[in-house]
């Protein structure tokens, strides 16, 4: 999960979380309004998706990823980061099925 560009503390906050509060988290930050927030979003149903070996939650996951991937033009850097975390989040989905 190396795409993701976000805050070494808050991702290990997240990965110390039980999978009781990843699942409240995502609840509580359902409101995103940017793109940081989204891409928190995602990697937190990923945990959760991995941890839970939730089928529903890696969907959730997929379909946030694709629509913010699709949201930039093809052949920009930042798309391609968006692609790679949409490549992560689709094998996460593979080991839960």
């Amino acid at each position: 999960m190396r795409a993701f560009c976000l805050d070494r503390e808050l991702t290990n906050s997240i990965l110390g979380l039980s999978e009781d509060e990843l699942r409240a988290f995502p609840e509580l930050h359902e409101d995103l309004t940017n793109d940081r927030q989204i891409e928190l979003y995602i990697f937190t149903l990923c945990t959760l998706a991995t941890r839970s070996k939730s089928v529903a939650d890696a969907q959730l996951a997929t379909q946030y990823a694709e629509g913010w991937a699709n949201r930039l033009t093809e052949g920009t850097p930042e798309r391609a980061r968006r692609e790679r975390i949409l490549n992560n989040v689709a094998s996460v989905m593979c080991h839960v099925q």
